[in-house]
């Protein structure tokens, strides 16, 4: 009420100029200043300002005065019996009518405002909505990708797992071929102390026949009688009885000549993996279950030391 009041107060400097000029009259023509269509509109504004003007008045101070701006008419009849004057219902009317539209206009303005915002709300959430559902979808695509590709590479992986496996048991069998063969070859010149002499002599054979030098020669004796010597003094010790093929120590010594490694295999070694290294093995048998066959081997480590020995008596 107190903007309202402030915005009509804001108004009576304009008020009071068409108060003026509605009463002046063009001095020459002696006719009013307005025409008669203007002189009614500004009459009514007028009629409007000083009502509502009026109501105000009521409001606020809750009483009922007369009019301002209300003077009698000339016709009508004055005595002390006559109320004073009211604003005219039909302007109190029209006023309280002018105020209900902008009342309504400002409540059909708020449910559209609450309407629009409702649905941009709706729109808002439609439009999240369907983002959240494509990029669900855009991740579960992904993850299925993903999936596959996994299971893709899990295939290929088994696959390539698979084939190295198999080349590797290739290998295995073909190197377990010619070690079976190695061996056959060795043994079909003779097993035991005679095999033993065989393959040392090829082993020794001169050097102008591709034998070893005499340094050569003299390092493989000593290798060889080395291990048999420590297989003979200690046979229950497994470490004397196991030799890497790969070690460079025996490939330098005994392994690169003809007929090194059939000393060993003559003796009673055999081609073997220990620890999942490709070894020279000689199984000592059970002296409790089988006396006669530690007895013999015992003997082949025995006398394959006595022989080296001959051999590097010789020179």
């Amino acid at each position: 009420m107190d903007s309202v009041r402030e915005g009509v107060s804001s108004l009576e400097g304009k008020i009071a100029k068409f108060r003026d000029r509605l009463a002046k009259k063009d001095p020459i023509t002696n006719k009013p200043r307005y025409g008669a269509k203007t002189a009614s509109r500004v009459t009514s504004l007028l009629k409007r300002h000083d009502a509502l003007h009026h109501i105000i008045h009521i409001i606020t101070t809750g009483h009922v005065s007369p009019h301002p701006n209300t003077k009698p008419n000339n016709d009508e009849v004055t005595s002390s019996s006559t109320p004073p004057s009211t604003p005219t219902p039909s302007l109190t009317t029209i006023l309280q009518s002018d105020i209900k539209r902008h009342q309504d206009h400002i409540h059909l303005q708020d449910q559209t405002t609450l309407q629009n915002k409702a649905t941009n709300a709706e729109q808002r959430r439609q439009i999240e909505s369907q983002a959240l559902q494509t990029r669900l979808a855009q991740e579960q695509s992904a993850a299925e990708a993903r999936r596959l590709q996994q299971e893709e590479l899990a295939r290929k992986a088994a696959e390539t797992r698979r084939i190295r496996l198999e080349h590797e048991r290739r290998i295995l069998e073909e190197e377990a071929d010619r070690d079976r063969n190695a061996v056959a070859r060795v043994l079909l010149c003779g097993k035991g102390l005679e095999g033993v002499r065989v393959q040392l002599g090829k082993m020794l054979k001169p050097e102008s026949e591709g034998g070893p030098s005499g340094r050569e020669r003299t390092s493989a004796l000593g290798a060889l009688h080395t291990l048999f010597h420590q297989i003979a003094s200690h046979p229950e010790e497994i470490k004397f009885r196991r030799i890497r093929r790969d070690h460079p120590g025996f490939l330098e010594d005994i392994g690169k000549h003809d007929g090194g490694e059939g000393v060993l295999i003559a003796a009673g070694f055999r081609y073997g993996v220990v620890d999942e290294i490709k070894c020279l093995v000689s199984r000592e048998p059970d002296l409790e279950s089988d006396m006669d066959g530690w007895s013999e081997w015992f003997g082949i480590m025995k006398g394959t030391v006595e022989i080296l020995e001959e051999e590097m008596i010789k020179g």
